[in-house]
């Protein structure tokens, strides 16, 4: 298995290498130095409570590298068959700037955020199923444990998860493999 990990946060570089390294899994990491978006260029890059490309008031900041997940693609001969977006309130824009024409991973997961029901619906068009993984939070740090896998969005009393797209075609072994009927 080959993993990329797009990392732009220059704090977050260091943990993330320092981690690959003591974990022995330096071959079959790559860490990319970027930010996954939806174009290819710089954007300013916020330190708030989260680090991210959503504009944050008052927080310092710094310019990043940006790229569309397809650029990447193109430019490296990568096709992965599964895909975790995490971009901290930047996923409708990772989403919106890939190119489903290029190459559409059998799974895609995307943490469950404001911007989900657009999301939903570019997936749905490129003839993706859901489901929905749904972690509750166990004290008051928001440390989470899984809590279930579901076909609606079931996000009630503080639980959040992710929405994961899978092709139309593996969906049912994915729901098999998953526990789903």
């Amino acid at each position: 298995m080959k993993v990329y990990a797009f990392e732009p946060d220059p704090n977050g570089l260091k943990a993330l290498d320092a981690n690959v390294k003591a974990e022995g899994i330096s071959g079959e990491v790559t860490i990319v130095p970027k930010a996954a978006s939806d174009f290819d260029g710089q954007a300013e890059f916020f330190f708030g409570r989260q680090s991210t490309l959503v504009p944050t008031e008052n927080v310092p900041s710094t310019v990043v590298d940006v790229v569309k997940l397809s650029t990447f693609m193109q430019e490296t001969g990568v096709r992965p068959d599964f895909m975790k977006i995490d971009a901290e309130g930047a996923n409708l824009g990772v989403v919106k700037g890939y190119s489903f024409d290029l190459y559409k991973p059998m799974i895609i997961s995307v943490e469950y955020e404001s911007h989900e029901t657009e999301i939903e619906a570019i997936f749905r068009e490129q003839g993706y199923k859901i489901v929905y993984a749904i972690y509750r939070p166990v004290n008051r740090q928001r440390r989470a444990i899984f809590w279930k896998y579901s076909q609606t969005p079931d996000f009630t009393d503080g639980a959040w998860g992710d929405l994961v797209a899978v092709q139309g075609e593996y969906f049912g072994s994915y729901k098999m493999s998953i526990g789903l009927s």
